[in-house]
């Protein structure tokens, strides 16, 4: 089982992309985190495969958290998630190391594919393609 940690302050779409990834890969865990705060607690203290973290939250942004994971657990592959798409945010995200960044809103199906790519996954047949805003 592959653990998926999700980190967002809004509560619904944390809902929302949680849904999705378990109907859609059985083999997957997802726990979710409102805070960098609270990812980093989940971090020691389980086995993380892949973070999928929002930028602007309250307190210790995506970018800090990014920077953590870099430092304490880089073999972790990480993927952040904005609505400011802009040329400067993607250009610190790709300089941080990041292996994918989605703009919101987002179709579930690019997620999806994301997390297919990684190690141990697979692909799968399920297939849902609503909107995560």
């Amino acid at each position: 089982m592959k653990n998926i940690l999700l980190v967002d302050d809004d509560m619904l779409l944390r809902l929302v992309v949680m849904t999705s990834i378990g109907l859609t890969f059985k083999d997957c865990k997802v726990l979710s985190a409102n805070s960098g705060k609270e990812a980093i607690d989940i971090l020691n203290s389980e086995q993380v495969d892949f973070v999928l973290t929002d930028l602007f939250m309250q307190g210790m942004d995506g970018f800090q958290l990014i920077e953590y994971i870099n430092t304490n657990h880089p073999e972790i592959p990480v993927a952040a998630m904005s609505g400011d798409g802009g040329a400067a945010t993607r250009e610190r995200l790709y300089a941080l190391g990041i292996s994918k960044f989605l703009e919101k809103p987002f179709n579930l199906k690019e997620l999806h594919t994301t997390i297919s790519e990684l190690p141990g996954i697979g692909k799968s047949a399920t297939a849902i393609s609503f909107i995560a805003a």
